[in-house]
């Protein structure tokens, strides 16, 4: 192969080869002077002087070798690479292209970003000859923080192109990076400019630059690695500064010499030495000495490499931590835990981030392994076989594998902590039935294409279902994936329309003929099928995507034709969400990476969004048709691609007629024991149109039965302790209306002066006959930084209904159910008077600043205390709407929030699956609450119902309690 010189010259400039060879020459002459004085006074023989002057001329075409071989850099000797002539890599031979970074606040240029993105990858599939990663695999990267090492592992690709886009009035710049993932080495980097005038256009040509660039650089394949991808020993040990590692060859020649003397026979040399220090000793002493010193020189370099590396790892901990990217703390923690001291780092800094685990399956035994939920191809970890116990995993969303020899593959989503886990932080006393629901299970028995979900008690955690206990579920199968329209075209292509025997069982409606219905069901040239089908045909491009303009009837009739039945409601919820839901983030984590908001039909799995056991894309996509009637409608399911995320969670009702683009299903197998289950569904809605709160003069009327009276407190103190530097007092005062009850206070650590305090009204769960204390202590526990960090003490009644005060449930709709609501609301209003009497005679207490918690069923129900007690001087509801059912006037909230006029924070999750996330609905109700326009705020999170996203949660409420108490 022929070489310019002015190409190979530039070659050896850039490889530092000439360099390199200086350095060495210098190096060496400065030794060649030195050995001649060291050796005159060893009265060495001539015959050395020449040989070591031999070694160090025949050092120089060596160090010129492994200059050009190896590539000199400010860290460190690494080899030289030149396109894409990696070596060993473990790597796929693949590229990833992430999504361009928009570094402006353009909203236009970020479609701009996006749309360049896509046609790169187009691009790259269409001209390279390696394997391009697909746009949905890189774009769940969008936004987030990640190493380009990490991006490629979880892709398996051995190459990411990354890049930016800035914009200054109409001109951008765009910048390009071809990345090497072993190493992190840029192959290939460039910027464009351009002018912004037309985007398609500038798109094309972008993306035709920025291929060429990748091509050109892309020209040697990569050697896939049969073992490991660690560096040669060579590498490792070349990793002092430069300057060194090139002095030392020299010095190493001298000593090789040196030590070649100890086999010379006896000669002139050792006869010219004195008696008492032979040349031998002295010879092997400089070896010893040497090679000491050099390796104290190399391991004193590698501590030092491994102490900053390891600062480095903790200071980036701690950003995740603040950052609330707690998996991503515990993934870094995890990879230097041998260096970590547990003196210095004990168990209270691991839980940080991290909690400890207990996890038992049934057939025992099974092997487990875990990865984090976030949208990512990202490898499994092996946790070793259950039962588990005493291991760490991240705090966050994850999912589980269980793999037992004979047995089906098991996956499903939790959140850890959870129940799941054995450490969740609250309990399920009042409903011990959902304790069977903790182990999961997994089948000999298995169908191709159909998951297993074992025999169980699920809570039904819909939104717009009335609220009801655990219901009983015999196991059934269900489909992976939905029905695709290369599934449906074969009931279309062997007649099915025309067998009665898949039709005429069907409840239709009263007064019509099946036949005549099913002669409507044809496609847009009136064939037999879809509506959305021509000619009886599935688009061929679209024979992977879930099948869609069917109706309800339809698809029933499918799933007859196919030796199967649609899932039950209820069947269906226990597949897509864990029976813990409610309470943890999950729900969330699955709605943001499922397909909504107009993105447009996806094949089956094509978003890797796992659902509760085992099955995908049951959130997004397409609404599923399921078995039971809601209302006048047929229910359908889990929201489609043009749906806000909260649908996945919503309870939707349509006519079982209906054929549009929206609505397709999957099919359930076994038999269900339990008609309840088939039943009719009562829905819940209350949409307030129409309705207004009612005017003074009947709202007068209406409190004079509620209005709280002062009454003595008399307070007794019956207990008092210390639990974990918090100081927790149990009282029993005076309730003011004839009974005497428990109220719980625990104080900030160290307090000496009347600190401000929080009257906390608990959730649903303490009006199901919990433990009161339990229910207290875990929701301290919740928000603990309010006490431990801001100083506020919380108090805690047990308010009428809750904790072991439990009488009629949370929602009492018994025959004299207006007698009970009314009694509970006045007690209620009574309760919440004397507990601000009861802060007025507590020493540690100041009554001037005394603000209200309600949370979740204490955020909703809780109106009248707001507006009838005025001495509260802040309320902060969370987890609240306006009551989703109708009610008496006197407890109706519509009636009350125009009274509030306290300061009020409202704080919401846009996914919450038990209180209503309509976002229309949550602005009447701030619109209606009567504080001024200054002093109230609606905060909506990306969360579920509970908890919420902690970082921004602790910031609201330091700034708000901070601002009123």
């Amino acid at each position: 192969m022929e070489v310019s010189a002015p190409g190979f010259l530039s070659e050896l400039f850039r490889r530092k080869v000439v360099k390199v060879t200086l350095t060495y020459i210098a190096v060496a002459w400065m030794l060649i002077q030195a050995a001649d004085i060291a050796l005159e006074s060893f009265s060495a023989p001539a015959y050395f002087m020449q040989a070591f002057m031999v070694f160090a001329v025949l050092g120089v075409p060596v160090v010129i070798l492994l200059a050009w071989v190896l590539e000199v850099t400010p860290t460190g000797v690494r080899s030289e690479k030149s396109g894409r002539a990696l070596g060993a890599s473990s790597l796929r031979n693949a590229i990833a292209v992430l999504p361009f970074t928009n570094m402006s606040s353009d909203d236009e240029l970020e479609h701009f970003a996006d749309g360049l993105s896509d046609h790169i990858i187009s691009g790259c599939q269409q001209r390279l000859d390696i394997d391009v990663t697909s746009r949905n695999s890189t774009f769940v990267y969008k936004g987030q923080r990640v190493t380009i090492k990490n991006v490629a592992t979880e892709l398996d690709v051995a190459y990411v192109l990354e890049g930016s886009i800035q914009k200054q009035a109409q001109k951008i710049r765009v910048t390009a990076q071809l990345i090497l993932a072993e190493d992190d080495s840029h192959l290939w980097a460039h910027h464009f400019d351009r002018e912004m005038d037309d985007a398609f256009q500038l798109q094309d040509e972008l993306t035709r630059l920025i291929v060429d660039g990748i091509d050109q650089n892309l020209d040697t394949p990569v050697a896939e690695a049969p073992t490991s991808s660690k560096k040669s020993m060579l590498l490792t040990l070349l990793n002092l500064p430069v300057l060194i590692q090139f002095s030392l060859i020299g010095l190493s020649l001298l000593l090789a010499l040196l030590g070649i003397s100890l086999w010379l026979p006896e000669n002139s040399l050792a006869a010219a030495l004195p008696k008492e220090l032979p040349f031998e000793w002295a010879t092997t002493a400089i070896l010893i000495l040497t090679i000491g010193a050099l390796s104290g020189v190399y391991y004193w370099q590698r501590r030092k490499r491994i102490s900053a590396k390891i600062r480095e790892s903790l200071l980036l901990i701690e950003e995740h931590v603040h950052s609330n990217h707690l998996i991503e703390a515990f993934d870094l923690a995890m990879e230097i835990k041998s260096r970590l001291s547990d003196a210095d780092y004990p168990a209270s800094w691991w839980d940080r981030f991290s909690i400890v685990i207990e996890f038992n399956c049934e057939p025992a035994d099974a092997a487990v392994s875990y990865r984090p939920y976030n949208g990512r191809n990202m490898p499994w970890r092996e946790l070793g076989s259950a039962p588990l116990k005493g291991i760490r995993l991240p705090v966050g969303d994850l999912q589980a594998k269980l793999e037992r020899e004979g047995y089906g593959t098991q996956e499903f989503a939790t959140s850890n902590p959870g129940h799941f886990f054995d450490n969740a932080p609250f309990e399920l006393p009042s409903i011990p039935l959902l304790e069977q629901a903790k182990t999961p299970v997994i089948t000999k028995a298995q169908v191709a294409g159909m998951i297993f979900a074992s025999a169980r008690p699920h809570l039904l955690s819909l939104t717009g279902l009335p609220p009801t206990g655990p219901s009983q579920i015999g196991e059934f199968y269900l489909d992976k994936y939905p029905v695709t329209n290369r599934d449906y075209q074969t009931f279309v292509d062997s007649g099915a329309y025309a067998e009665g025997k898949y039709w005429q069982e069907l409840p239709w409606p009263e007064a019509k003929n099946w036949q005549d219905v099913v002669q409507t069901f044809v496609d847009k040239t009136e064939q037999p099928g879809p509506a959305d089908w021509e000619l009886g045909r599935a688009p061929v491009a679209q024979l992977d995507l879930p099948v869609t303009g069917v109706s309800w009837f339809e698809a029933a009739a499918y799933a007859n034709y196919a030796g199967k039945r649609l899932a039950c409601t209820y069947e269906w919820a226990r597949v897509a969400l864990p029976f813990d839901a409610p309470m943890t983030s999950i729900p969330v984590a699955m709605m943001k990476f499922s397909n909504f908001m107009g993105k447009g039909k996806s094949a089956a799995n094509e978003f890797p969004s796992l659902n509760g056991c085992s099955a995908y894309d049951m959130f997004g996509n397409v609404r599923e048709w399921v078995w039971n009637e809601v209302g006048t409608g047929r229910c359908n399911l889990g929201g489609c691609d043009t749906d806000l995320p909260y649908f996945a969670v919503m309870v939707n009702s349509e006519d079982p007629l209906l054929r549009d683009d929206k609505h397709g299903f999957r099919c359930a197998l076994g038999d269900i024991d339990d008609p309840a289950l088939l039943a009719p569904i009562p829905r819940i809605e209350r949409s307030y149109d129409g309705e207004e709160p009612v005017g003074d003069e009947v709202y007068e009327a209406l409190v004079q039965a509620l209005l709280p009276r002062y009454e003595s407190v008399d307070a007794t103190l019956e207990q008092e302790s210390e639990r974990d530097g918090l100081s927790w007092q149990q009282y029993s005062m005076n309730s003011g209306h004839g009974e005497r009850i428990p109220i719980t206070v625990v104080l900030p650590p160290g307090v000496s002066e009347p600190a401000p305090s929080l009257v906390m009204f608990p959730g649903m769960g303490a009006f199901l006959g919990s433990v009161g204390e339990d229910e207290i202590q875990q929701m301290v526990q919740s928000i603990e930084f309010v006490v431990r960090q801001l100083g506020y003490a919380v108090v805690a009644p047990y308010w009428q209904g809750a904790y072991e005060r439990f009488d009629h449930g949370p929602f009492p709709f018994a025959k004299n159910s207006q007698a009970i609501w009314l009694e509970r609301t006045s007690h209620w209003v009574q309760e919440g008077s004397q507990a601000v009497n009861f802060i007025a005679g507590h020493a540690n207490l100041d009554v001037e600043r005394v603000g209200f918690l309600g949370t979740s069923y204490g955020a909703i129900n809780t109106t009248p205390i707001l507006a009838l007690e005025k001495r509260y001087k802040t309320a902060l509801l969370l987890s609240g709407n306006l009551i989703s059912h109708p009610i008496y006037p006197f407890a109706d909230s519509i009636n009350f929030y125009p009274r509030m006029t306290l300061p009020t924070l409202l704080i919401n999750g846009r996914y919450d699956t038990i209180v209503s996330p309509d976002e229309a609905l949550l602005k009447r109700r701030f619109d209606w609450l009567g504080t001024p326009a200054a002093d109230k705020k609606q905060v909506l999170y990306d969360a579920g119902h509970w908890p919420f996203p902690q970082h921004l949660f602790k910031k609201e409420m330091a700034a708000w309690l901070q601002r009123y108490l």
